[in-house]
């Protein structure tokens, strides 16, 4: 509870390593990796994350998408997965606004607006 608002905001701001800085196992991957992992095992259990799950999708999301070294992309999804175990809702809802936003590009449709938390995180790059 007191380490999340500091881990929000470094997992906000950060940019995924990207599959092709993923040969060495930089630093800054190492960091990302562990981060990824421990939200993926505190999400196991739904009663201490509850409060926290929509930024725990935007996080999720963020380091699930295409291009993103697969280490991370793999740990991402072991935390959406669990996180849609606990709140299938919140995911579907997350996941439904990228692909409303991805249909609205290719239709040339008027943009459906986002989600101001997948917004912070740049998760809006995968409705692209």
């Amino acid at each position: 509870d007191d380490c999340w608002p500091g881990m929000w905001e470094k997992l906000r701001d950060l940019t995924p390593v990207p599959e092709s800085e993923a040969t060495a196992w930089s630093p800054k991957l190492k960091v990302q990796f562990a981060a990824l992992d421990a939200l993926a095992f505190l999400a196991g259990d739904s009663a201490l994350v509850s409060a926290v799950a929509q930024e725990l999708v935007t996080i999720g999301i963020k380091f699930a998408a295409k291009g993103v070294a697969e280490r991370l992309r793999d740990r991402a999804w072991a935390l959406l997965g669990l996180l849609t175990t606990a709140q299938p809702e919140l995911v579907w809802l997350y996941a439904r606004e990228g692909h409303q936003a991805r249909a609205a590009q290719t239709s040339m449709a008027a943009p459906q607006p986002t989600m101001p938390l997948l917004v912070d995180v740049g998760g809006a790059a995968l409705a692209e």
